[in-house]
């Protein structure tokens, strides 16, 4: 990664509010100028992964109970939350694997609806994209100590990366876009007791309308407190402690920092998905199928994926943050996907256990604090005496083991064709990948109708040259 000479919050001159900000500023001009030309194939990935899982989301619980609010209403900003509500609700979108952000739902609505608005090109819109992930990136250690302090850093962390994404994409400027994130930091709030219920993908998605909003305020020339996001009265001083400005990493560009943003095969909480991993094996090498084939199964974790994802009681979306529920449905349907979420599917798979709390009796979960967050040790004991041991350091998705743009493309077909035919799948798909040549991306007509507020199907025609619905 490479290095540049900006004033730190520990240096002489940034020993102030005003030194904090101006640090902020020269941070912004850092990723701006490494550009995003080596990672636009990553980037279209994370795009058509994001816009994928939102038309899938359209249907959710929480996506239906939005639309009721938001209505038809077109502003930047209420398309903004209500396009990251439906990306979210099926937790089926991306995840920065070291700060656990949600980068597609904190980034994508507000840059596309801001670049609709103001008939900003693909190009652009990519480079604000990139400009976001590395600001992520650059405070992933704030964004996993936020998720340990019972925060949440998607709707913290990502707000203020949203608002340094679309303050670039509105001005081009890196003093407006970094009172964008100090006019962000004052918005961003999210608390992870709001994890299994309809609340998550509600604060995850304000990450977004905040980011729009903020640049928004910061363009009009609405004037923006010092040191709101680093300084030692600001977002990260106050849940952190006033040391954690001067962590992260002041004057990296973050190279590959989108490369470090894991595509989830599964849509359950990623600290789950090396345990369904291992489960999946499991299942084959010893040709379990049913709960009563096991006798004990044992998983080892990070604390932190004990203290989020192991759920032991069902009901709302408690599922997808439960390492016992997910390890039972991969053992015993060999596959998790939307469907395994249902109702319908929650209650087959706990009739097979005789009962959850009959599972969650035979599954014990300890932590090893000297692990890697996403490992997973697994041990199971079956039915008939046999034992095995499986270790699965990082999950199917992560930078470790990527999905590769094949396996990108299955997912978004597979998740767009709940709402739409072949031919407006395969239209949205082509006009995702489009995206870099787009002198305005108002003319990719079926990525714009996409992600309004309206249930429509894609339609090319669908916004006018000068971003009104025709």
């Amino acid at each position: 990664m490479a290095q540049a000479d900006v004033a730190t919050p520990g240096s002489k001159d940034a020993s102030t509010r005003d030194g904090r900000h101006t640090a902020l500023v020269d941070q912004i001009g850092v990723f701006a100028r490494a550009g995003a030309e080596d990672d636009i194939a990553r980037l279209l990935d994370l795009m058509l992964d994001g816009v994928g899982v939102a038309l899938a989301g359209r249907s959710s619980h929480a996506a239906r109970s939005a639309e009721t609010v938001f209505e038809a209403s077109h502003t930047a900003w209420d398309a903004a939350w209500l396009h990251g509500i439906r990306m979210h609700a099926l937790d089926f979108d991306d995840t920065h694997e070291r700060s656990l952000c949600h980068t597609a739902t904190a980034l994508l609505p507000g840059l596309l609806a801001l670049g609709r608005d103001h008939g900003r090109s693909g190009r652009e819109l990519l480079d604000a994209y990139d400009i976001g992930i590395r600001f992520v990136d650059f405070a992933a250690d704030c964004g996993r100590a936020l998720n340990a302090a019972g925060a949440h850093s998607t709707a913290i962390l990502g707000a203020l990366g949203a608002a340094a994404a679309c303050g670039w994409l509105l001005t081009h400027d890196t003093e407006a876009t970094a009172d964008a994130v100090e006019l962000a930091a004052l918005q961003a709030a999210g608390l992870g007791v709001a994890f299994g219920s309809d609340g998550k993908s509600l604060q995850a998605a304000r990450a977004a309308e905040i980011g729009v909003r903020s640049a928004l305020f910061a363009a009009g020339g609405l004037s923006a407190p010092r040191g709101a996001a680093f300084g030692d009265r600001g977002v990260f001083a106050l849940w952190l402690g006033r040391d954690a400005p001067a962590s992260v990493p002041w004057g990296d560009d973050c190279a590959g920092a989108a490369a470090r943003v894991a595509i989830k095969p599964y849509p359950s909480c990623f600290l789950t998905h090396s345990t369904i991993d291992a489960a999946l094996e499991l299942r084959r090498s010893l040709d379990l199928r049913h709960a009563g084939d096991v006798r004990m199964l044992h998983v080892e974790v990070h604390p932190l994926a004990e203290a989020i994802a192991d759920k032991t009681v069902l009901g709302s979306e408690n599922a997808k943050f439960s390492l016992r529920f997910c390890a039972l449905a991969a053992l015993v349907d060999g596959r998790v996907n939307v469907d395994t979420f249902s109702p319908e599917a929650q209650r087959r798979l706990t009739e097979d256990a005789g009962s959850f709390d009959a599972w969650v009796a035979k599954f014990a979960v300890r932590t090893a604090a000297a692990g890697p967050q996403l490992t997973a040790r697994v041990e199971v004991s079956t039915a008939d005496g046999r034992e095995r041991r499986i270790t699965v350091e990082a999950p199917r998705g992560s930078g470790s083991h990527p999905l590769t743009r094949d396996d990108v493309i299955a997912k978004f077909r597979d998740n767009a064709a709940r709402d739409y035919g072949d031919e407006a799948v395969q239209r949205l798909l082509d006009e995702v990948m489009a995206v870099p040549s787009a002198r305005d991306i108002r003319e990719l007509g079926s990525l714009m109708s996409a992600c309004a507020p309206d249930r429509g199907a894609p339609d090319v025609h669908a916004w006018s040259a000068n971003g009104k619905r025709s």
